[in-house]
């Protein structure tokens, strides 16, 4: 995790799994109902041992638009590459304090 200058938590940890839409709703502080916020597990495999698994947040027209599921297992390179093309241009970066506080301000329970 790499650190951040946030203008309310100071020098802190930095979220990178959040869709560049929620992120700028998060860093702004304009909060969405928690029913709009999506959640994606994927869970990384390497030749089928279990290697770790992530959550990504999404705001719910990103994910529809996009055809998101709500689970990913990536198992193969080809996966992974397809994985990458799929999330990795949508994906912004907050502070996790920001995160956690915009989280529970909108009572989305959630995983990391």
């Amino acid at each position: 995790m790499s650190l951040l200058k946030c203008k309310y938590h100071g020098e802190a940890g930095s979220m990178p799994y959040v869709s560049i839409g929620l992120a700028d709703k998060i860093n702004n502080r304009v909060y969405l109902e928690s029913s709009s916020i999506k959640t994606v597990h994927v869970v990384f495999n390497d030749e089928g041992e279990y290697l770790f698994d992530r959550y990504y947040f999404f705001i719910e027209d990103v994910f529809k638009k996009l055809s998101l599921k709500e689970e990913y297992i990536v198992d193969t390179d080809e996966e992974e590459k397809d994985f990458e093309e799929l999330f990795f241009n949508q994906l912004g970066i907050t502070c996790i304090d920001c995160f956690k506080d915009y989280m529970k301000e909108i009572g989305y329970a959630y995983s990391l």
